[in-house]
């Protein structure tokens, strides 16, 4: 700060103790001016010398011995009706201590407590009548800067000044030379909000050329413990790499000073830092980061390159500087979790490569400045989790190769401009949960490989643009949870191999395009719960070998086509709750392995296929609540080794053919005609079956209820069978 003169200062007193030794308890006083001084000498705190010589090496060791807080003597001219003066009288004859307050012209204060020891008075020719006041210091003075003045709250550290740091938390030892730590680092705010830090690991350490307690980046940092009420106002940080000033809002509780959790700091080392209760003044802050660069802290952020987590999770910030980032590259997770930034300033990343998640979780951005991302390759997850941000600008992002995640819960986002990611090969989930956006832009996307998840829950689009998707592979939830679509292009997806969850929860879409599907390989869910879809096209899916949940829930549909299958190995769930379909084709399932609940709850099928199950070995629940069933074909079941619940509440199922089980792999038919309404004829055939299969181990239940029970040649069954340990329940209670 600058030098200044005496004239303009003063001093004051008051007959009362503070509730506190601090700037607030004195603030709190009553003070009165003593008029008339012609100087305030020099006065603090000295210790007296304390030395030991060994013999063996002859060096003076030197301690802290006794601490004095010293004494001075005040001329003023005397003044028998100076309210001062008279405080002052009175404090010799009472033998009190008292509280002096002394007032210079940069606004600075110092406090400090003790005792009138002497005011003797005289006169001369010549000269006015004088008097002196000898005063001697009982406490330890209490500075206060003059942005703190009247009790405003607030901390203010400065590594430079040597006699402020102690290496213990409790504020013994002092720091002495470089490399020593930092466990206490006193408040100079008048405020006591000295930071600490009583873990030794944790603890910044001290460098000289310039002063500075320097952090590791892994856990050192000090607490503060702000008051009551918290901050609201202005952090003037300076480090060794940049001093800047920002708008803060700290609440009260533990506040790391060093970085969040020791791990993000804009900087190796602070050399100061300022944190006012009240925002400062433009010349103000300017002044304290002159001030601060004047002991030793670096300028400006012009010459960093790596911005790497800077200020990451530093959500106190509600306004961020324009400060030099000219020569930055790296501005990973720079900004991520500043959840108070309402807005950002036009900074300068023309040499920007790397944004990955810089703004991410910046949930407060309502808006976003048109700054130069020209040079930027890498954007995943740069404004993931932006929530507020109600519009984008049309930022040159030409270079950029990977926008996976890159607006991922920009929920409030309602329109897109037409960026140029003719570059892009990722858009992994680039707009997943942006649920405002109704349209969306005709961006060039030639180049994507990936779209996995990119659009999942836009859930409100009632339209998609016929996008160059041509390199696509990974199509993965691409547009899962667009629940507003009613249509949708056609799209090239000719390389596409997994479509796995593409459209699931297209609740809207009531017909699809012809798509080039031909190279796809998993389409597991891909179609699950599009309720609307009355039809569905002749994809070609000859390469697909996952069909679990494909059309699951797609209960308007009423036919369905002869897709080639032929691959297909898992068709679990494939068209649950179809429950509109009358009929089904013969597909061809010949590499199928798992059929569990494949037609659960297609209600409306009146008969049954004889596809090629013969590779089959779960059936479990496959035509459960098939009630329209009243036959079914003698399909191969010979690998199968789960049957539980197959055709339970086949209410309508009366005709089931002899021989079905003869060659099974397993018994587990639990449940498996419960509900049913079998002839005789088809009970005994089940039964005379499942006895020629010569089951006799591992699972061997079977349950049957509701029509007919069998005759005495299916009770002759049941006796074989529960002879080889099985547990056989049929209607009729034999």
């Amino acid at each position: 700060m600058p030098l200044t003169e005496g004239v303009g200062g003063f001093l004051s007193v008051s007959a009362a103790t503070p509730a506190t030794f601090s700037s607030a308890g004195y603030a709190a006083l009553t003070w009165t001016e003593v008029g008339e001084t012609s100087e305030l000498p020099e006065f603090g705190a000295t210790c007296s010398a304390v030395t030991f010589t060994p013999i063996e090496t002859g060096i003076v060791n030197k301690f802290h011995g006794e601490r004095n807080y010293g004494s001075i003597t005040i001329p003023l001219a005397y003044d028998y009706a100076d309210a001062g003066q008279n405080i002052l009288r009175a404090a010799l004859a009472s033998e009190d201590e008292i509280s002096f307050r002394e007032s210079r012209t940069d606004g600075t204060v110092r406090y400090i407590m003790g005792k009138v020891m002497s005011f003797p008075r005289g006169q001369s020719v010549g000269s006015v009548n004088m008097a002196s006041c000898n005063i001697e210091f009982t406490r330890a003075d209490v500075e206060v800067p003059p942005l703190f003045i009247g009790g405003r709250q607030g901390v203010l550290l400065e590594a430079f000044d040597i006699g402020t740091l102690f290496q213990l938390s409790g504020g013994t030892t002092l720091v002495t030379v470089a490399t020593d730590p930092i466990g206490y680092f006193g408040d100079k705010s008048g405020n006591d909000n000295h930071a600490t830090q009583a873990t030794a690991a944790a603890r910044p350490t001290y460098q000289t050329g310039p002063a500075r307690a320097t952090i590791d980046k892994v856990e050192d940092r000090l607490s503060v413990t702000v008051p009551a009420g918290g901050f609201t106002g202005t952090m003037v940080l300076a480090t060794d790499q940049g001093t800047a000033s920002y708008g803060v809002t700290i609440p009260a509780g533990l506040y790391d000073i060093g970085g969040r959790g020791g791990l993000y700091f804009p900087g190796n080392a602070i050399v100061g830092q300022l944190i006012r209760d009240g925002a400062l003044s433009k010349g103000e802050s300017s002044a304290i980061e002159a001030y601060f660069v004047d002991n030793g802290a670096t300028a400006s952020y012009g010459a960093v390159t790596s911005f790497n987590n800077f200020w990451r999770a530093w959500s106190e910030i509600t306004s961020f500087p324009l400060i030099d980032t000219s020569a930055g590259t790296n501005f990973n997770y720079a900004w991520s979790g500043c959840n108070s930034l309402t807005s950002f300033p036009l900074i300068d990343t023309s040499a920007g490569t790397d944004f990955d998640a810089a703004w991410r979780g910046c949930t407060s951005l309502t808006s976003f400045p048109l700054i130069d991302t020209s040079s930027g390759t890498d954007f995943v997850a740069a404004w993931r989790g932006c929530t507020s941000l109600t519009s984008f600008p049309l930022i040159d992002m030409s270079a950029g190769a990977n926008f996976s995640y890159a607006w991922y819960d920009c929920t409030s986002l309602t329109s897109f401009p037409l960026i140029d990611t003719s570059a892009g090969t990722s858009f992994s989930r680039a707009w997943r949960g942006c649920t405002s956006l109704t349209s969306f832009p005709l961006i060039d996307m030639s180049a994507g490989a990936n779209f996995s998840y990119a659009w999942y829950d836009c859930t409100s689009l009632t339209s998609f643009p016929l996008i160059d998707t041509s390199s696509g592979t990974d199509f993965v939830a691409a547009w899962r949870g667009c629940t507003s679509l009613t249509s949708f292009p056609l799209i090239d997806t000719s390389a596409g191999t997994s479509f796995s969850l593409a459209w699931r929860n297209c609740t809207s879409l009531t017909s699809f395009p012809l798509i080039d599907t031909s190279s796809g390989t998993r389409f597991n869910s891909a179609w699950l719960n599009c309720t609307s879809l009355t039809s569905f096209p002749l994809l070609d899916t000859s390469s697909g070998t996952n069909f679990a949940r494909a059309w699951r829930n797609c209960s308007s549909l009423t036919s369905f086509p002869l897709l080639d299958t032929s691959a297909g190995d898992n068709f679990n769930n494939a068209w649950y709750d179809c429950t509109s379909l009358t009929s089904f084709p013969l597909i061809d399932t010949s590499s199928g392995t798992n059929f569990a609940r494949a037609w659960q709850n297609c209600s409306s099928l009146t008969s049954f296929p004889l596809i090629d199950t013969s590779a089959g070995t779960r059936f479990s629940l496959a035509w459960y609540n098939c009630t329209s069933l009243t036959s079914f074909p003698l399909i191969d079941t010979s690998a199968g080794t789960r049957f539980n619940a197959a055709w339970r509440n086949c209410t309508s199922l009366t005709s089931f053919p002899a021989n079905a089980f003869d060659n099974v792999s397993g018994g587990n038919f639990t449940g498996a005609f419960t509900n049913t309404a079998l002839t005789q004829t088809s009970i005994d055939n089940i039964l005379v079956s499942l006895v020629t299969s010569g089951i006799a181990t591992e699972t061997r239940v079977f349950d049957q209820s509701g029509g007919s029970a069998p005759s005495s040649t299916g009770e002759a069954a049941i006796d074989t069978l529960r002879s080889r340990g099985w547990t056989v329940t049929v209607t009729g209670g034999y």
